[in-house]
């Protein structure tokens, strides 16, 4: 069964409409999110700062409180242990940092699936088909 493509303009002046305003909210859902996760980011970096300084405002020797079964007061060894305990913040900050950016394409990817789905119904032509299908198998890829 062949599919007949619509010869009546105000339909799709419709559905280009439709596809308009659901672009528009999909990419201000986006932005809007995109604020909230840069917010959080802000947030885990001066978290990690605030770990690493925290020596320099409290009676702490090293960020972390730890025992050691030897004497920590020795110029080289207390900067060598200082360091490593600062690298173990940064890692972590950077661990929990990196893990949101895979859900941010997967949600971004999703968004777009969207809006090409609306594109695939309101198509007229066969040029556009094949346009849709390579945004779509492009879109693939990201995912996988």
């Amino acid at each position: 069964m062949k599919k007949k493509f619509s010869n009546n303009t105000s339909t799709n002046a419709n559905y280009f409409m439709v596809c308009t305003v659901l672009h528009f909210n999909c990419l201000k859902k986006l932005n809007n999110n995109l604020i909230a996760v840069g917010s959080i980011l802000c947030w885990l970096a001066m978290t990690g700062i605030s770990v690493i300084l925290t020596p320099l405002f409290s009676s702490q020797l090293f960020p972390c409180e730890t025992e050691y079964p030897f004497d920590v007061q020795l110029q080289p060894l207390k900067t060598i242990i200082y360091v490593h305990q600062i690298l173990i913040a940064y890692q972590s900050v950077i661990q929990v940092s990196t893990n949101t950016f895979p859900a941010l394409l997967l949600w971004f990817v999703a968004a777009r699936f969207e809006i090409l789905s609306i594109q695939f119904r309101t198509m007229t032509s066969m040029k556009e088909l094949v346009n849709y299908t390579r945004k779509h198998s492009l879109l693939l890829r990201y995912i996988i």
